[in-house]
């Protein structure tokens, strides 16, 4: 069995000794994705917008997510001045989520018309993961923390990833592996992190959410709407158009 572990610090209470259910795969969201839906990993955490994208092709595995309600200190817009005054953001490679949770929220909740660029130079860039954590980005003076700033919009926690399996059968059984080994982790986390040498960031894990439950569903299917609306609805206006 082969699963893919977002190679993250938040993903240690999913994969602390995961080794002893099978071959572990550590990379980022976006890859794992491309790899599970090449049919490389047989289970994977993705991100929630590949679920969105892609679930005729997979099932859920269902009790489990990397969520939050409220701040994260891992999916950040990095910014200088006013948010006002952004034109150009970068936008992460490493995970599409967090990209399109930012578009959202930049052109719904502050109603601006922004560029989004993958390379070159800008005036905000969405940073992610143990990159994130580092508190001082010398390019940049202020930041947006997605998690908080998507609930002071919609009343919903995030969901970043979900995990995914190729059919139904499948999912349900890897649920009852990683749904306990969560709960264990969670349980034993002080003593995990002590014993990775990652106490400092005990607050920071304690700060996110693990679960499946009525009010993350919602939030998914919330941003699946989204989704559907930005860019299937989208691009169906634009064939009817063409035509």
């Amino acid at each position: 069995m082969k699963i893919g572990i977002i190679k993250y610090i938040n993903s240690i209470p999913l994969s602390h000794g995961i080794e002893k259910y099978g071959e572990v795969i550590r990379d980022t969201p976006r890859n794992l994705a491309n790899q599970f839906f090449d049919g490389k990993l047989d289970f994977s955490f993705i991100p929630a917008v590949e679920y969105i994208r892609m679930e005729n092709y997979c099932s859920l595995v269902p009790g489990v997510t990397i969520s939050s309600f409220g701040t994260t200190d891992s999916v950040t817009l990095f910014y200088n001045g006013s948010v006002r005054q952004i034109k150009k953001v970068k936008l992460s490679n490493e995970s599409r989520t967090s990209n399109f949770l930012v578009r959202e929220l930049l052109e719904h909740h502050y109603q601006l018309n922004v560029r989004y660029i993958e390379h070159g130079s800008c005036d905000a860039e969405v940073i992610i993961g143990d990159k994130a954590l580092i508190s001082h980005h010398r390019r940049y003076a202020d930041k947006i923390d997605i998690g908080q700033a998507w609930l002071e919009m919609t009343g919903l926690p995030v969901v970043y990833a979900v995990c995914v399996g190729h059919n139904q059968h499948d999912a349900q059984h890897f649920a009852q592996i990683i749904n306990k080994l969560t709960a264990d982790n969670l349980a034993h986390l002080e003593h995990i992190l002590a014993e990775l040498g990652a106490d400092r960031y005990c607050q920071y894990i304690k700060n996110l959410n693990y679960s499946f439950e009525t009010p993350h569903q919602k939030s998914l299917a919330y941003m699946s709407r989204l989704y559907q609306d930005r860019y299937v609805t989208k691009r169906s206006r634009q064939l009817v158009h063409c035509q």
